[in-house]
């Protein structure tokens, strides 16, 4: 089983980051689908994973603190010194990531689980 959280995002019928000062995001586990290297359903989890990551750090320039081990990918985004414009930009990257992990559980209901999580 795949397990994905999303702490201190407010999701209801959109997502909330607006008066968030700290993001969490944990990937962990496996889908049990195929052998490690030829599990299509890891690939394209670990694929949205590591493209939302990159893209927070290289297009938007905010900082992380990212988490990873095999079978294990986590990203901690402090939000104190982002503007409203990159929060926005931001915004839009969780969506399309929640998106993606969406469809890809509608194909694969019983090995993925998605929370969202609120301290």
């Amino acid at each position: 089983m795949i397990n994905i959280i999303f702490k201190n995002i407010i999701f209801n019928d959109c997502i909330d980051i607006n008066e968030i000062s700290i993001i969490y995001i944990e990937i962990s586990g496996h889908s049990g689908l195929n052998k490690k290297g030829n599990d299509i359903l890891c690939s394209a989890v670990s694929a949205l994973s590591q493209t939302f990551i990159l893209t927070v750090d290289r297009a938007l320039r905010i900082k992380q603190h990212i988490g990873r081990s095999d079978g294990f990918l986590s990203t901690l985004i402090t939000l104190d010194n982002v503007s409203a414009e990159d929060r926005a930009k931001l915004k839009l990257l969780i969506e399309s990531l929640v998106i993606g992990f969406s469809e890809i559980k509608g194909e694969y209901p019983d090995r993925i689980k998605i929370e969202f999580v609120n301290d």
